[in-house]
């Protein structure tokens, strides 16, 4: 009963660092020929658009804006579902590569329409395909550092323009940092991690979208097979289109792309949980919010997951102390701290 409570818990670690929204990467990976097969359905809502500033330029394009108060404003209601598909496999114990490919669907609610699929219906569409590339620099038992490099390709036809677009449609390039560190007595009562990531998009128009994302997580174990955790996210976009300034009524054309050439700022938080259901499932929960931000919405996300690994070894030989006698305990932690230093946690949420 012991060993299944270990392997339940090791598990947990494993789900909860190569399951995020979106993947964006982890500092532990997964040990050689060992990986996961995940799905993740993910429902999400957005009511304000938040701008830099009072937008009174928009009145030009819509009388409305001129009864709004401050630069916060509820234009309709954007719904979005998404169903995610993704795969991590450990190419040897210091590289790892990550994929993952979503079917994204959107409706629009509202007065404001900005597109022809703005029209209250559901429209849906297969997206983008992320991979990525992670290589282990640094492996204790106290600190773990990771650098990624990784790619976002747009593979299906999607609408780009308007309230219910699917996508930026960008080609994207990335370079990440990520660093881990196990907590508590024996590294077995969690674990917190930050991220960094530098991204290079495709430019819209005269503007250069690239942009920087941070994240930190901190997951604590409630039960042997149940983690909590709780998570932070952050984005700055270099250049981009500033909704109150530069949007100009009279170029028609930069009107049409001021959801995909966006200086998006934001920031987040969010809460989830994991749960072992056996030694190769695992489901979790989580929900994000974006906080606060400018030329962005506050996108408010529940996202439920899958996780199936493969390619483990849950064996662990019993732990003994100086008199012969099997603990229980002891032999958690240590099979804890030797598994968690390769296979810990983190969850990244973003706008889109």
């Amino acid at each position: 009963m012991m060993t299944k409570h270990v392997s339940q818990r090791f598990l947990l670690l494993f789900l909860a660092f190569f399951v995020s929204l979106p993947a964006l990467g982890q500092a532990w990976l997964p040990e050689k020929g060992e990986g996961n097969l995940s799905f993740s359905y993910t429902l999400g809502r957005v009511d304000d658009h938040v701008f830099s500033r009072r937008p009174d330029s928009f009145a030009a394009l819509f009388p409305i804006f001129e009864m709004v108060p401050a630069r916060r404003f509820d234009a309709g209601t954007i719904d979005s579902r998404t169903s995610t598909f993704g795969f991590s496999y450990g190419i040897t114990d210091r590289l790892a590569i990550d994929s993952s490919i979503a079917q994204v669907g959107a409706r629009y609610q509202g007065i404001l329409p900005e597109a022809p699929n703005d029209d209250g219906k559901w429209h849906s569409a297969l997206q983008d395909l992320s991979i990525d590339l992670r290589y282990q620099v640094v492996n204790n038992e106290n600190l773990v550092f990771t650098m990624s490099l990784g790619t976002i390709q747009p593979v299906g036809k999607y609408e780009s323009l308007g309230h219910t677009a699917l996508g930026k449609d960008l080609s994207e390039y990335s370079l990440g940092t990520y660093l881990g560190v196990p907590l508590g007595p024996a590294k077995q009562s969690g674990y917190f991690q930050f991220n960094y990531t530098y991204s290079m998009v495709e430019d819209v128009m005269r503007w250069s979208l690239d942009r920087q994302n941070a994240s930190a997580e901190l997951g604590l174990f409630a039960s042997n097979s149940i983690l909590l955790r709780g998570f932070g996210f952050w984005q700055d976009t270099v250049d981009g289109m500033d909704w109150a300034n530069d949007l100009d009524p009279n170029i028609l054309a930069a009107a049409g792309v001021h959801d995909v050439a966006a200086n998006a700022d934001f920031w987040g938080l969010g809460t989830g949980a994991v749960a072992s259901v056996s030694s190769a499932l695992d489901v979790y929960l989580t929900v994000s919010q974006i906080v606060d931000g400018s030329n962005t919405h506050i996108l408010r996300t529940w996202t439920f997951g899958v996780v199936y690994n493969f390619g483990r070894n849950l064996q662990f030989a019993p732990t003994t102390d100086r008199a012969g006698v099997v603990r229980p305990r002891q032999r958690r932690r240590q099979e804890l701290s030797r598994r968690m230093g390769r296979n810990p946690p983190s969850t990244m949420v973003s706008s889109f």
